[in-house]
Parts: C-alpha cells; sequence; structure tokens
C-alpha cells in the first residue's frame, strides 16, 4: 500500500490534472464547434487548415498541454502507486543536455518567429491552468514527472534530428519543408507520438496532398474552419476585409480556401476603359497630386509618372523604358516625364534597395536620384517600403486590392495611351509587365517570377502603393475606422479571446 504521504500526492495530482481539465472545459464552452472537435481529437495526426485570426494557433495550444499534462500525470502516479520508478534529475533541477526527460515534445514553427509565437501561446495556457512548472528556461520547459518540452525551428531538416518524441506541434505548417516533416514522423516513430499541425491553406504545398487530401481516418484528424466560424472576430472586421482586399485573397485568407494563385500574377486587370476597367482616358484633371514609382534594375530600370486624381484613383500616366543605361539617366529620363507634363515632382518611391551604399559608389542610388532631381529643379522626398511593407507577397494583395477590391472597385488604372505603346522585344512597359507578370510553375510558389522582363515595373508600381496605402493589414484598419471600429493603437483595449 503506497504511505499517506504518497497518496495525498496522488490526490494533489488529480486535483492539478482536474484544474486543467477545467480550464480546458472553461474554454471550450465559450469556444464553437469546429474548435472544439478540433481540440478534443486524440487521433495520432491532427491537423486543421483555417482563416487569419480564425483560433488556430490558440486552439492547438490547449490541445497540446490537454495531451501533455494528461500524459504526465499517467506517469506521476505510476510512479506514485509503485508501478514505475519515479524520474529523477542528475542534480538539485534537470539540466536539458544532461538529463534524459521521462517524456519528450517539441513546438516546432518553420521560421525562429513562428515558433515563438506558437510557444507563447502554449506558455500562456501553462500559466492560466496552473501547470506546475520544475523549471523553465528560454525555449525548454520542465514537468514534474521529467517531461521537456522544447521549441524548435524547422527551417532545416536537420536540426530536428536525434531525438525521440512523444508528441510535437508544428504551427504554419503549409510553410515548413516536406523535408522537415518527415524528419519529424522518424523522430516520433519509436515512441508512437502524436502530432498536431496547424496552418493556413498555402496552395500547391505539400499538406495539401498528405494531410488534407488524405482526409479523415483512424490515425488522421482532418478540421478545416473560417474566419467567420469564429464568433469572436466582428463580423464588421470581415467584412471591412471582404470590401477591401481581392477576392482570390480572401477567399484564400478569410475562407481557408486551398484555390490556387498560378498563372498572371493581376489577373483582375481589366484592358478596358474605366470604371468598368483599368484604363483611363483623357487628361489628368486640375488638383491631381503628382508622384514617381522607380525601380532602379540591374539592366532595365522602370521609370513611372503617376498621378491620384481628385476622386480617389491612382493613375500611371506616362513611363520611361530604358536599357543598359547609368543611374543619371534614370533621373534625367524621370525630370524629362515630369517637365513634359509640366509639373514638379514632390514624391519619388523606390526600391529599399536603393538606399544602400555599395563599395562602387560613393553615395546611395536614393542620394544621387535625390541630388539629381534637385539639379532639375524637382525637390522631391524620397520613400521606399520598411518593414511588413517589404514583403513581395503582401505588396501584390496590396496592389491586387487597387486592381479591384473584393467590393469591384478599380483604384489604381493605367492610360489608354500606354496600352497603345509598343517597345522592342525584350523591352516592356507597365502594360506588358502586367500581362507578362507571372508566378512560376513550381508548387507552393508564393512570390511571382524574377524574370528580369517583366518584373522592373510591376515591382515599381508595388513600391508605390504599400508606400501611399500601406499593406493589406493597415487598409483593413483604414476600413474599420469608416465603419466607426477604429480607434488609436494606444487608446484601444483587446476585446476579442482569439
Amino acid at each position: 500500500m503506497p504511505s499517506d504521504a504518497a497518496l495525498r500526492l496522488a490526490l494533489e495530482q488529480r486535483r492539478r490534472r482536474g484544474l486543467v481539465q477545467a480550464v480546458v472545459d472553461r474554454r471550450m464552452a465559450v469556444d464553437f464547434p469546429a474548435q472544439r472537435a478540433f481540440i478534443a481529437d486524440r487521433r495520432r495526426t491532427v491537423s486543421a487548415f483555417c482563416g487569419v485570426r480564425a483560433g488556430k494557433t490558440e486552439g492547438a495550444a490547449l490541445a497540446v498541454l490537454s495531451r501533455v499534462w494528461a500524459e504526465a500525470c499517467r506517469r506521476l502516479d505510476a510512479a506514485e502507486w509503485g508501478l514505475a520508478e519515479a524520474w529523477r534529475p542528475a542534480r538539485s533541477v534537470p539540466m536539458t543536455g544532461e538529463d534524459e526527460p521521462a517524456a519528450h515534445y517539441w513546438i516546432v514553427g518553420p521560421t525562429h518567429e513562428l515558433a515563438t509565437v506558437a510557444w507563447r501561446k502554449l506558455l500562456a495556457v501553462v500559466a492560466e491552468s496552473g501547470v506546475p512548472v520544475l523549471r523553465r528556461v528560454e525555449g525548454a520547459l520542465w514537468l514534474p514527472d521529467g517531461s521537456l518540452v522544447q521549441v524548435r525551428t524547422g527551417r532545416d531538416e536537420s536540426q530536428l534530428q536525434g531525438a525521440r518524441l512523444d508528441g510535437a506541434w508544428v504551427d504554419e505548417v503549409c510553410t515548413l519543408d516536406e523535408a522537415s516533416w518527415d524528419q519529424l514522423g522518424n523522430r516520433l516513430t519509436d515512441r508512437r507520438g502524436w502530432a498536431i499541425a496547424t496552418g493556413s491553406p498555402r496552395p500547391g504545398t505539400w499538406p495539401r496532398y498528405r494531410l488534407w487530401d488524405e482526409g479523415d481516418g483512424d490515425a488522421l484528424g482532418v478540421h478545416h474552419w473560417t474566419t467567420r466560424d469564429n464568433p469572436h472576430i466582428p463580423a464588421e472586421a470581415i467584412e471591412a476585409a471582404r470590401r477591401t482586399m481581392p477576392a482570390r485573397w480572401f477567399r484564400r485568407d478569410y475562407e481557408a480556401s486551398w484555390e490556387s494563385a498560378e498563372g498572371l500574377v493581376y489577373d483582375d486587370f481589366a484592358w478596358h476603359l474605366a470604371p468598368d476597367g483599368n484604363l483611363w482616358a483623357g487628361d489628368v484633371p486640375t488638383g491631381s497630386s503628382w508622384w514617381a514609382a522607380v525601380d532602379f534594375g540591374v539592366r532595365r530600370p522602370a521609370v513611372l509618372l503617376c498621378a491620384t486624381v481628385p476622386s480617389g484613383e491612382d493613375v500611371v500616366v506616362d513611363e520611361a523604358v530604358l536599357s543598359d543605361v547609368s543611374l543619371p539617366a534614370v533621373v534625367h529620363a524621370l525630370a524629362d516625364l515630369a517637365e513634359r507634363r509640366r509639373v514638379s515632382l514632390a514624391t519619388v518611391y523606390c526600391d529599399p534597395a536603393g538606399n544602400a551604399r555599395t563599395p562602387e559608389h560613393r553615395q546611395s542610388q536614393v542620394q544621387a536620384m535625390r541630388e539629381g532631381l534637385a539639379a532639375r529643379g524637382h525637390r522631391a522626398v524620397v520613400h521606399w517600403p520598411t518593414g511588413a511593407r517589404t514583403s513581395i507577397s503582401a505588396g501584390i494583395q496590396a496592389v491586387s486590392a487597387r486592381i479591384r477590391a473584393g467590393d469591384g472597385r478599380r483604384l489604381l488604372l493605367v492610360s489608354s495611351e500606354l496600352d497603345a505603346r509598343r517597345y522592342p522585344a525584350p523591352l516592356v512597359g507597365i502594360c506588358g509587365s502586367l500581362r507578362g507578370y507571372r508566378y512560376p510553375d513550381r508548387p507552393g510558389a508564393e512570390d511571382p517570377s524574377k524574370d528580369g522582363i517583366h518584373d522592373h515595373f510591376a515591382d515599381a508600381l508595388r513600391y508605390a502603393v504599400v508606400c501611399r496605402h500601406g499593406v493589406l493589414g493597415e487598409q483593413v484598419s483604414a476600413a474599420l475606422q469608416v465603419v466607426g471600429m477604429g480607434r488609436p493603437a494606444s487608446a484601444r483595449k483587446p476585446s476579442l479571446r482569439w
């Protein structure tokens, strides 16, 4: 018979287990059916493919903790009842790299940043549930039964070798290399461990055919829900995104669609006159604000002269198509465009790489352009994307949203005069770029092909759009201000659970 102290400890462990289950029950009581089914699924491999802000990461953190702690309690109970030897560290506290854990779990993300997001979600659930922690160090958590939970980066499958695992959670699984997933499977084989995979659909990636297409089975659970299925996200926020975003991107990000982004990048560009198309005819009205967009390129720089008209549309008015020219020639070509239209340039948008100083030049391309324009009488302020605005895929979404938003508005137009121009091959202007800018024929490709022909003018346009209007998250926030939901971030208190 166990001693009285052992019985008290066993009862304490059951009380602790009850606390964790109470947290799970309390959370699930206010969760929604799709998320509850995912959390409760105990098959060996469980996946969830969901829309943005749909609650997949929070749900997975809860599912992971409930599994890990239930297994820990079974080991503690077995030790207290003499059915197994109690785990003890070699020193007074467990040491990662010295002690062999009683059980081993990994929290994995494709990058360090994404892995850290999932890790923080798990730590928050651990703190809320009151699970006793034997030792916590950066990136590692030891529980009283001797189990070890660690955060790992899955960018390189060679970093996922050597351990025998009892369980693993992979967040943003669609951006993880298939080789890394296979390596995790090897780590889980010895102990028949479990795996939880969460992410948003990414067309053409391996989870499509290895998890999604495989479907529910005895050992595999496949779950799917949209942002709208999460009742904690205001309907106004989803509607603002639908109205602002291109339909294809909204379906992928908010409706968790596996629709492929293949073929033309800007396939919503309509080659007929506004308002039903994206071509502009006639003069630029008085009161328009003029600006320029430049991609310095290597052999084929791109120069665009644009205007924002009083009704709010951005119009590409003129262009300079150049080949194998120096930076001063690019600057003079831009000044020539402005002077032919008798306008003064106040703002120029360019490639962020142009702000870097190279060993071959005493000043950056931005500095040289600023000085060259000033010499021609244009005191232009030069802007370039920073932070999230440098993302190619985010920039493409932002441009697509201007070409045709979800509600049908077309806010990015090109002069019909440019559509009539023809250049000797392989030179193209903005119209040739938009017609030839394509995604590569490669599964899971997120960024368009860099063929050195069609990308320069499209890139110049992207720099300008993200600098002027932001990426889609910022555009949606602006749309929320219109429906009265937006307040300054410093004044806004968190009100959403998920």
